[in-house]
């Protein structure tokens, strides 16, 4: 994106927000577009909570639950067998 949804959101509260009302006669489109702006403005943050939540915190636990199985794997069995242990011992 050429702007970042932090940059949307300061365009849009200090050059359209006030205006948006003359644009838009129908109070209905209006609080439409108005709510999509200001999700639009949440976007990045959201992006980074998910990206957080979702894929750091499970490549996390993963690490938790294979880094000690690998550590101590015997080395008569194939590594690939400790990784499919630990994901699929819950």
């Amino acid at each position: 994106m050429k702007f970042s949804c932090h940059d949307i959101s300061q365009i849009y509260h200090k050059n359209i927000e006030s205006k948006i009302g003359k644009l838009i006669g129908d109070q209905r489109k209006l609080e439409d577009a108005e709510g999509a702006l200001n999700r639009l403005s949440d976007v990045d943050r959201d992006l980074i909570s998910f990206v957080s939540d979702k894929i750091i915190r499970r490549l996390d636990d993963f690490v938790d639950r294979v880094q000690p199985v690998m550590l101590y794997n015997p080395p008569n069995l194939e590594p690939g067998f400790w990784v499919c242990v630990a994901v699929f011992s819950d």
